[in-house]
């Protein structure tokens, strides 16, 4: 029976990160309950997965979700015997790329949903929620980012998550459960957005255009989705209450080496050559030049950590690209 094994709440389950949870949490054995927006054109994609619960409410509605009841409902069971959720991790989030990163209005009720959603947790009998921040959190760094690191966000997206993530530590004490905060840095790999650099380029390459990129002379930190999944249950089993962590891969070099392996990969995967232009697009207005994660509080709290190297990384993200086109 479900009360008797580990229950995981997820919201946001249909990016890249979302995706890579359910994979990881089904292969642990855990119940997993993806929360997804009735909207979302991307719900379908949940459907992949072999006895996962599926719970449609949209980030209004959090207020007054009770899980337990829905989750009755979904498995079409009459009992009075009561269900309850362990662990609840929050990726839902509105307008986090394009125009709306500073929407204010937008980003402010972002919080609100957020504190809503622990609220629903408490109700749900969660002893631990997991917060998705961001490395906008920082603002523009020069140094590796760390749990110590000065926040100076510029973006209402990042302000937003900043707030988020110190209100949620309140309102946990308050709740009396288990906080975890992340600040994750940039993740590519199946499932994620297509406007984002990586996947919006290798479709692209795989139509036969030419992308433009800037010069690529930002240092960077990517973070394949599966790692980032599984970093994140290494928190959920180790973390500790109210402190924050750095998600990245530590590993940093130019955006321009990472779009050159792309590139290469993507001419690997197909047979053929492709072109791109590098230099050709401006810089964006404060745009960020260094990003790297701070692994210490990561590590001091969960021990080593395997990661994918970019090459394979991008590799099962280009196949995967290929296979959505081909679909």
């Amino acid at each position: 029976m479900i009360q008797n094994r580990n229950v995981i709440a997820l919201t946001g389950p249909t990016g890249a990160i979302g995706m890579a949870l359910i994979k990881c949490c089904l292969e642990r054995n855990m119940e997993v309950i993806a929360i997804v927006n009735p909207n979302s054109k991307r719900k379908e994609r949940l459907k992949q997965f072999s006895g996962l619960h599926v719970i449609e409410c949209d980030m209004e509605k959090y207020c007054e979700l009770d899980l337990c009841r829905e989750l009755k409902n979904e498995m079409h069971i009459r009992t009075t015997e009561e269900f309850t959720c362990d662990i609840w991790i929050h990726l839902a989030w509105m307008s986090a790329s394009g125009m709306g990163r500073n929407d204010v209005f937008v980003q402010n009720r972002n919080v609100t949903f957020l504190l809503d959603a622990m609220d629903a947790a408490n109700r749900a009998g969660c002893h631990t929620f997991l917060g998705a921040g961001s490395q906008a959190e920082y603002g523009l760094q020069s140094e590796d980012i760390g749990e110590f690191s000065e926040t100076k966000p510029f973006t209402g997206y990042g302000i937003a998550k900043l707030c988020a993530g110190q209100l949620g530590r309140i309102r946990a004490q308050q709740l009396g459960i288990r906080f975890l905060w992340t600040r994750i840095c940039s993740v590519y790999g199946p499932y994620d957005g297509e406007n984002t650099m990586l996947i919006s380029a290798i479709d692209s390459l795989l139509k036969g255009d030419v992308p433009e990129f800037t010069k690529g002379e930002q240092i960077w930190d990517y973070l394949y989705s599966e790692d980032a999944a599984n970093m994140l249950m290494k928190l959920v089993d180790y973390g500790k209450d109210g402190r924050i962590y750095v998600i990245g891969s530590g590993t940093k070099k130019p955006l321009s080496q990472y779009i050159e392996c792309m590139k290469y990969t993507v001419e690997q995967v197909i047979g053929r050559n492709v072109t791109i232009s590098i230099g050709t697009r401006p810089y964006g207005e404060n745009q960020v030049m260094y990003l790297c994660a701070n692994l210490q509080a990561f590590l001091e709290d969960t021990g080593e950590f395997a990661f994918t190297s970019y090459e394979e990384g991008i590799r099962n993200t280009v196949i995967w690209c290929e296979k959505q086109l081909a679909d």
